[in-house]
């Protein structure tokens, strides 16, 4: 990997995974002290050098890293970055996430990814939202409290026990199956998903009506599983832990992003 600092006029210096999130969480820092230039840096994980790039946006999510080494598991132009500058070199985004929706929405607005990620999904560039990233495609969500989220997709996130899930455990965790809608173009990446299991891991979810929905689960009540608006699509469920099968995903996306 490559990160490029403003002390190295233009040069690139190679630094392995782990030097790369550690300078990762440290521009985050800076970010979180109001802008001090005290690190004096600013770092930017790069792929396949000249090449565009399908930036996994570092947002501090605990997930990141999985995420990001499964994607490069299937290509080599996947790269990581935290600013609104790389968006705009970028040829996609991947929104990992877990945990809590405001968690997820507050440090995006930190970040000030807010509205440059709305900008250039309007724009056309292909998009997935996993877990909690797919949730942030939403117009709101309501864990804890009411948030709004980046509005790409029609639809309110909610919990899983106001869905109907009453005598099933939750957090819903565990191997399930996604049912496709029968309207899905054949060319679609989660056609690799048909009859084959995912891994989920999550108490909030989009209702089966959402008017985007595109994949369904059951777990006691069917609840949407897939969004899909423009080239923004949305996976509730985890490609990094769901195996080969979610390399495969992955991979099929990643291909179709060549395609639009």
């Amino acid at each position: 990997m490559a990160v490029r600092t403003p002390h190295s006029e233009g040069i690139d210096r190679t630094y392995s995974s782990r030097e790369c999130s550690f300078l990762t969480r440290l521009w985050q820092l800076r970010l979180l002290e109001g802008g001090s230039r005290l690190l004096g840096f600013r770092a930017s994980c790069q792929g396949r050098r000249g090449a565009t790039v399908i930036t996994v946006l570092d947002y501090g999510s605990g997930n990141v890293e999985s995420v990001f080494n499964a994607m490069r598991r299937v290509t080599d132009r996947a790269a990581r970055a935290w600013d609104a500058d790389s968006l705009q070199t970028s040829e996609a985004v991947v929104l990992p996430g877990v945990g809590a929706l405001p968690a997820f929405m507050e440090a995006l607005g930190r970040l000030g990814l807010v509205e440059p990620l709305q900008r250039v999904i309007a724009d056309g560039m292909p998009c997935l939202g996993i877990c909690v990233g797919m949730q942030a495609l939403g117009e709101w969500g309501l864990e804890h409290e009411v948030t709004p989220g980046l509005g790409v997709a029609t639809g309110t996130v909610a919990s899983l026990s106001s869905l109907g899930v009453i005598s099933k455990r939750l957090p819903h965790v565990g191997w399930n199956g996604v049912r496709l809608s029968a309207d899905l173009p054949a060319d679609s990446p989660l056609g690799v998903l048909i009859d084959r299991d995912v891994y989920f891991m999550h108490s909030f979810a989009f209702a089966a009506e959402t008017p985007s929905a595109v994949g369904w689960t059951d777990y006691e009540v069917e609840f949407c599983s897939a969004v899909q608006k423009g080239n923004s699509l949305g996976i509730q469920f985890h490609p990094e832990k769901s195996q080969q099968t979610g390399l495969d995903f992955l991979d099929a996306w990643v291909r179709s992003v060549g395609k639009t």
